[in-house]
């Protein structure tokens, strides 16, 4: 009987047990799901956050570049030379007392101006490098080239292009060249360095150990990112938030990134750039308990 009693009592305790175990198990996965799509929102505001700053932070520093360009090309050593060196023979005395002057004067921007990566002056008609800070490119003509043709009417900023002569990704500023008169004597250009972006992009406060952000052109290409390279990629990178925000949206997800590791993600659209920026976290971080 006591036996019996014990067995008895033994399976009672069981039995309570099990159905105290029940809701707790019930309860802790409420809680593991709740806290999950806590941490999940949280990822997509504090994402979202970084990614509006960088947009912020990439429009401020290329309206800067596009002032610092309109003001090289309004300095009276650039106005007093540029018209001996864009309408005389490059054999003219004058020509060539201009083309030193100017060289010199560049060279000294180059080195106060760092975000300048090659400053040109190209003839009004037919668009020919007359002087560059890169030698090699002399001679050349750019006359169908987007920021010599639209450079002739207004300050005008290329987007993220593929550029033949420099074998890379690049962003031109270029604006018109006046005489005393008023009349156009030829443009002013500038490619900016791409590697500023690259560190606005690598500045990654806030994101975690896993955390980063990058930028894809139209072609599916990362923009001027040391980190991966163009050429781990030659037919262009796809992801859902890249593919996304090329199609024009903004928004925030989980999915696989470039390298087919999951993420927590948030990717915007610029416009005015035509540029895809996301902003990622690995899961595993981002979404631990």
């Amino acid at each position: 009987m006591r036996r019996r009693r014990r067995s008895m009592l033994t399976r009672l305790v069981g039995y309570f047990l099990l159905l105290s175990l029940i809701p707790l198990v019930i309860l802790t996965g409420i809680s593991r799901q709740r806290s999950v799509g806590t941490l999940k929102q949280e990822a997509f505001e504090r994402l979202t956050a970084a990614a509006v700053l960088k947009e912020d932070a990439i429009n401020r520093w290329v309206a800067s570049m596009r002032r610092d360009t309109r003001l090289l090309a309004q300095t009276p050593v650039v106005r007093e030379y540029a018209v001996p060196l864009l309408m005389r023979e490059e054999t003219d005395p004058q020509f060539l007392f201009a083309y030193e002057a100017l060289q010199n004067h560049f060279a000294t921007i180059l080195a106060e101006e760092p975000d300048f990566l090659e400053i040109l002056l190209l003839t009004d008609v037919g668009g020919q490098v007359r002087l560059s800070t890169n030698r090699e490119h002399e001679g050349e003509y750019k006359v169908t080239d987007t920021y010599f043709v639209r450079g002739r009417e207004e300050t005008y900023v290329q987007n993220v292009y593929p550029s033949v002569s420099l074998g890379q990704p690049a962003m031109t500023i270029a604006t018109p060249l006046f005489d005393d008169s008023g009349a156009r004597v030829g443009v002013l250009a500038v490619h900016l360095d791409l590697n500023v972006l690259g560190e606005i992009l690598l500045e990654k406060t806030g994101l975690g150990a896993t955390g980063e952000t990058y930028l894809v052109d139209q072609l599916n290409v990362f923009v001027s990112e040391a980190k991966f390279g163009p050429e781990r990629f030659p037919r262009g990178v796809h992801t859902e938030g890249i593919d996304a925000a090329l199609g024009g949206m903004d928004g925030t997800g989980l999915y696989e990134n470039y390298r087919g590791v999951p993420v927590v993600g948030a990717y915007r659209w610029m416009e005015e750039r035509e540029l895809a920026l996301l902003a990622e976290v690995e899961q595993e971080e981002s979404l631990a308990p």
